[in-house]
């Protein structure tokens, strides 16, 4: 869903004040996931919140297109943190993963 002006101000408000060179100097080489994709060999799925205004889901798809046999699956109606937002639906994707249904 859309979110408000207003509680877009608070979060564009949180990110001027955010120390964003603290925490982009704070990772690690080993914190990234350059080169590592295509080494995973456990089933995987990339479950991207379909209302997700903070970071576009080409960005998730090329993810995804880099892990061999993974599979993309788009959660209607959620926004960046689909685990908090909308938990029934990552649930039921975990569970179709593993063959839990």
């Amino acid at each position: 869903p859309r979110l408000s002006d207003s509680l877009m101000k608070r979060i564009a408000g949180m990110y001027r004040e955010a120390r964003m060179g603290d925490i982009i100097a704070a990772q690690k080489k080993d914190d990234l996931l350059d080169g590592k994709l295509g080494k995973i060999q456990v089933p995987t799925e990339v479950l991207w919140g379909a209302s997700d205004h903070l970071i576009a889901d080409s960005v998730g798809k090329e993810i995804q297109s880099k892990i061999p046999n993974s599979i993309w699956r788009e959660v209607p109606d959620c926004g960046h943190v689909p685990q908090k937002e909308c938990p029934e639906a990552v649930i039921h994707a975990i569970n179709a993963l593993i063959g839990f249904n």
